[in-house]
């Protein structure tokens, strides 16, 4: 199986202390080689969409793995106050209410931070009824993101999306290689 510039959570330790690392996989010289992203223990995150239910459960894995601070930053339209509060009971996390839209308010969110986890978006049946709010939340708002944390010296982002990327595919195994279909074209 192939995991070539797909990325991985993966947590392992060493020593006994538990110890999560963000890994990318890619073809080395003789083999597939993985190296270090992130080390999630005792740095700092920012979880755009973090009171989603993705976002709930990516928040778990970095406490768990050891993680001093997360910040779950939503606008609650998709995710729920509930879970942002049911998660801020843990003392490393905090609850920002914002939007990716807004520019400042991820400036003011992304101090200090070491890494952000960028699952904030518009899903594909709103996006259908609303395309105009679609771009502005998933393009201006990724864009958002990725110069809030130019800013803020912020070295690293890691962008999550779904098969809704690809459109609507005519095949049922999808990989990064599968072409791009939106109905009546195909993009490749």
């Amino acid at each position: 199986m192939r995991y070539e510039g797909r990325v991985v959570l993966c947590a392992y330790s060493l020593s006994d202390a538990p110890c999560c690392l963000l890994s990318e996989w890619g073809r080395g010289q003789h083999d597939m080689q993985r190296r270090t992203v992130i080390d999630i223990a005792g740095g700092r995150f920012l979880v755009t969409g973090g009171a989603s239910l993705i976002g709930s459960h990516l928040t778990q894995q970095l406490l768990e793995a050891g993680a001093a601070a997360v910040i779950l930053f939503d606008n609650y339209a998709l995710g729920s106050p509930a879970v942002a509060a049911s998660l801020a009971q843990d003392r490393r996390v905090t609850a920002v209410r914002g939007d990716i839209t807004r520019l400042p308010e991820l400036l003011d969110a992304l101090d200090q931070v070491d890494g952000v986890f960028a699952l904030a978006g518009f899903l594909t049946l709103p996006l259908s009824q609303n395309p105009g709010l679609g771009l502005d939340v998933n393009v201006l708002g990724m864009y958002n993101v990725v110069e809030a944390c130019r800013y803020r010296g912020v070295k690293k982002v890691v962008f999550a999306s779904s098969v809704a990327t690809y459109g609507n595919p005519e095949v049922d195994a999808v990989d990064e290689r599968t072409p791009f279909y939106l109905t009546g074209c195909k993009f490749f």
